[in-house]
């Protein structure tokens, strides 16, 4: 029996490597802190005049970081009215700074660098939104932390993330997709505080949580043991 965490990486893996093995899915699970976080229907954001726009994840080519600063370049020379912080670390790292100076944007992208556990949680609660510009995600679990959050995200239609993003807690783009993510980032600027961060949080709560996702588990593991009457 093969589990894997979302529908996408199994069609991938089992394509890619010709499997006929039995699977399920069975996706990945909010952590505790998560979970206990309460949200109330007012953005908890710290306001200085400036939108928050947040992405957390590795510095390296598959997270899709240099679209986003090709995207936030577009934005700047429309608006200034935001900034977008940069949590992670990765060894494409001085790449992306650099490109960012070549922009001018080092006022409008702020590299924040590895953080612990409770500075992510509180940059998640004081961010206006979350984006993942990931090339491809097995399953994207940053994206359900920012939602548990309470945060509408903006991500690409490339993985996992595609089933359990929808109109109401998000948006998709192509990966890849300079235009495309400008175009959401500034959809997102004007309208982020339509989205109910109750209903962000509940959503991905009552789906991604240890009750629900250890049942799918003692499930295959019944399954498993019934087979071979163990």
């Amino acid at each position: 029996m093969l589990v894997f965490v979302s529908r996408a990486s199994r069609d991938y893996i089992t394509q890619l490597f010709n499997l006929t093995t039995a699977n399920r899915v069975v996706p990945n699970v909010l952590n505790n802190k998560f979970l206990n976080i309460k949200i109330y229907n007012v953005n908890e954001a710290t306001k200085d005049g400036k939108k928050r726009i947040l992405f957390i994840g590795g510095l390296y080519p598959r997270k899709g970081v240099e679209y986003l600063i090709e995207a936030v370049k577009i934005l700047s020379q429309e608006r200034k009215d935001f900034i977008v912080e940069i949590i992670g670390y990765g060894p494409f790292r001085q790449r992306y700074e650099r490109l960012v100076n070549e922009y001018g944007l080092t006022d409008v992208v702020k590299f924040l660098g590895r953080v612990s556990d409770e500075e992510k949680i509180k940059a998640l609660k004081n961010c206006d939104f979350f984006v993942l510009p990931s090339l491809y995600e097995n399953f994207g679990i940053v994206l359900i932390e920012a939602m548990a959050c309470g945060k509408p995200v903006i991500t690409t239609s490339s993985g996992g993330q595609v089933e359990f993003i929808n109109e109401s807690n998000g948006l998709l783009v192509k990966p890849k997709d300079v235009k495309a993510l400008a175009n959401a980032i500034k959809f997102m600027l004007d309208n982020y505080n339509r989205y109910s961060p109750k209903k962000i949080s509940y959503y991905v709560k009552k789906r991604f949580n240890q009750n629900v996702v250890g049942s799918f588990l003692r499930e295959i593991y019944i399954s498993i043991l019934q087979k071979y009457n163990l």
